[in-house]
């Protein structure tokens, strides 16, 4: 049977119960619901991928149908240099002033501690001003 939290209970959450065909769920969708149920924060898809997060902890679950349902991404790699590209494809311009990277991205200037964490910050402050990126 479905629960969810109170302070200090498990309390039943029959109108879950009720619009659940439990018995013919996959472990993945009982595993969703199980943590629904709880009270937790979920993003994703039942039936193929969803996340969990536990503040506690500090750290991201992630339960999925097979690996080709989820992509890592490292912010540092990636993500980096998806933002230089995107840079350089929009003709932003770089400058280095001590320790400090500014990147110039049509209207948009940003400082980072590299070049991508500059192009990322002007990326960022673009969409933020003009609601899209470039």
């Amino acid at each position: 049977m479905p629960y969810f939290h109170t302070e200090h209970t498990l309390v039943p959450n029959l109108a879950m119960e009720n619009t659940l065909d439990i018995d013919n769920l996959t472990i993945l969708e009982m595993l969703y619901y199980l943590h629904q149920s709880g009270g937790s924060a979920l993003i994703g898809d039942p039936k193929h991928a969803f996340a969990t997060y536990d503040s506690g902890q500090g750290i991201l679950f992630i339960y999925a149908q097979s690996a080709d349902c989820t992509h890592m991404i490292s912010h540092r790699t990636e993500m980096l240099i998806s933002a230089l590209e995107y840079a350089q494809h929009e003709g932003a311009s770089f400058n280095v002033c001590g320790e400090k990277v500014i990147c110039i991205l049509n209207d948009v200037t940003a400082h980072g501690a590299s070049y991508g964490e500059a192009a990322l910050r002007a990326m960022l402050k673009h969409q933020l001003t003009h609601g899209h990126v470039v």
